[in-house]
């Protein structure tokens, strides 16, 4: 049996004078992968159609890192790309003729729960056309 443990992840350290056990093993790489599992950023992926007048809520159940957004009508007219974080201060869109604007403008934010599109944000809400798909990182 180890004598020691790692001191993050209670792993299996042994000595020279210790007997080595293969569950012990085991528990080691069971640890790990569970660990990498938790590491690894798995993005929530979703869509909806925009429904007028009232604010976009989307419930992920947790508060996102970072959220993509491709805000479409289907691709005839108005295409916008969004990244929006709290990380930094990076947030930005790309709208269809390729100019940099700022996610402040349609008023894209992070909540405890998702994020929230306000009511006729850049007018894109009061168009029910609008299709917007999503990619949110934990």
């Amino acid at each position: 049996m180890s004598t020691n443990k790692t001191q993050n992840y209670q792993l299996h350290s042994w000595t020279p004078e210790d007997d080595f056990r293969l569950h012990e093993i085991n528990e080691n790489f069971t640890k790990l992968d569970t660990a990498v599992a938790q590491a690894i950023a798995r993005p929530v992926v979703g869509q909806y159609t925009m429904l007028g007048e009232s604010p976009v809520l989307v419930s992920l159940g947790f508060r996102p890192r970072a959220v993509m957004l491709d805000i479409s009508n289907g691709g005839s007219s108005y295409i916008i790309g969004a990244f929006v974080t709290d990380l930094m201060d990076i947030s930005y869109c790309i709208d269809r003729s390729r100019r940099m604007i700022s996610a402040e403008i349609l008023g894209i934010t992070l909540t405890d729960d998702g994020f929230t599109i306000p009511a006729n944000a850049n007018n894109f809400n009061s168009n029910p056309n609008y299709i917007v798909k999503y990619q949110a990182f934990r």
